[in-house]
């Protein structure tokens, strides 16, 4: 009788202290709303950290460029290359803490005829290191604002407290998963919030550092005339640089980004003038005295200038935000310094088009922009593309 007794005390001990373990949701959103530092606070902090969170991969990748997706793979049609990257971002597995930086990292693969190529068995060195580079991207995500003054004689505050008593009476149950409720409820709340337009304007900021490094160095044959033999110049295509990134996304259904972004490079004057090698063929005489080419050499006829660029990027971008996606004017200006000094400025009209969950997949700018040479100014009228493939691993 005595173990029976010692037992059924053990047993209340337990429920006791496991009682402690649960929580109601809606009292941890109350507890974290009455924690916060500011004074008659219309949300806590963990409920903002979801907010700008899920806003931040959802701005048009062309001005935006961030994502929090872990794997994923895209085209750019502009380089005619491949990538296929991640993204690892400080939250771990906690969507309640706040969102603070973001590690990225992809590989690029250059392709041409439609096909990028990592091993040519037919070379002698069969992988083909020259076509594949890796990019790795470092940013900081600064704190943002949700502003919800009433401009136009509605009371957001107290449509969103009315919203929030439903939330705490839906939520008012003891449960041992208390925080996985906790952020249902918050998302909730947020989409709520959206569907109803109950924010003034929300405005965010984030910093980059991004450094793109090939894995192989690019050759060249070149010759300063077609009387003169060709020499072998070898050519590493790196570069770095730091951005800089502001935004203001308004409910009325518009958004407003800046960007400003210094850039050094690797480069040299083939690349500048974008000049094509000329082909040279060895003939020899065969059978029956006809002619038969035993060597191809692709030539660039031009004096070789390899140096270093530091350029200076000034990009603002307004958009029309709607269910399908967004559209909107971008122009932007480029001032590089050194051996080529040139200013290049475009004038674009971008496009991003949503997968189902309002996350821009699709994006084309339609482009007029002048680019200068080192002697001369070219013209040109096309688009610009990116395709997004998404998540490769849920």
């Amino acid at each position: 009788m005595k173990i029976v007794n010692n037992l059924l005390v053990i047993l209340f001990v337990l429920s006791y202290f496991n009682s402690f373990s649960q929580d109601v949701p809606y009292q941890l959103y109350q507890r974290d709303l009455e924690a916060t530092d500011t004074k008659d606070a219309l949300f806590n902090d963990k409920m903002l950290n979801v907010f700008f969170a899920s806003e931040i991969g959802t701005a048009f990748a062309g001005s935006n460029n961030l994502s929090l997706q872990k794997f994923y793979a895209s085209i750019d049609a502009s380089d005619k290359s491949l990538s296929i990257g991640f993204n690892y971002d400080s939250r771990t597995k906690n969507k309640l803490q706040r969102l603070k930086y973001i590690h990225s990292g992809n590989f690029k693969i250059k392709s041409s005829n439609k096909f990028a190529t990592l091993f040519d068995f037919s070379e002698e060195e069969a992988f083909q290191k020259n076509n594949i580079g890796f990019t790795y991207k470092f940013s900081i995500i600064g704190r943002g604002i949700l502003n919800f003054k009433n401009t136009d004689g509605l009371d957001r505050k107290a449509t969103i407290k009315r919203n929030r008593a439903k939330l705490y009476k839906e939520y008012n149950t003891v449960s041992d998963n208390a925080e996985e409720l906790y952020v249902e409820m918050v998302e909730k709340e947020i989409k709520y919030i959206k569907a109803n337009n109950l924010y003034n304007y929300q405005w965010n900021h984030w910093y980059s550092l991004e450094v793109y490094l090939p894995f192989g160095e690019k050759t060249y044959q070149v010759s300063p005339n077609i009387t003169v033999e060709d020499k072998e110049h070898s050519f590493w295509e790196a570069s770095v640089s730091l951005s800089a990134n502001t935004m203001w996304e308004f409910s009325k259904g518009y958004s407003i980004f800046l960007k400003g972004l210094f850039n050094a490079k690797n480069n040299n004057n083939l690349l500048i003038e974008n000049l094509s090698p000329n082909v040279f063929q060895t003939l020899e005489t065969g059978f029956n005295n006809t002619s038969v080419i035993t060597n191809t050499e692709n030539i660039f006829i031009a004096d070789y200038n390899p140096f270093v660029t530091p350029s200076i990027l000034l990009e603002p971008a307004f958009f029309v935000n709607t269910n399908f996606g967004s559209f909107g004017f971008s122009p932007s200006v480029e001032f590089n310094f050194g051996t080529y000094d040139g200013i290049n400025w475009k004038l674009g009209v971008p496009i991003s088009l949503n997968d189902s969950e309002g996350k821009p997949k699709v994006n084309f700018e339609i482009q007029w922009k002048e680019i200068k040479t080192l002697n001369s100014n070219v013209h040109l009228i096309g688009l610009s593309t990116n395709f997004l493939f998404g998540d490769l691993i849920n």
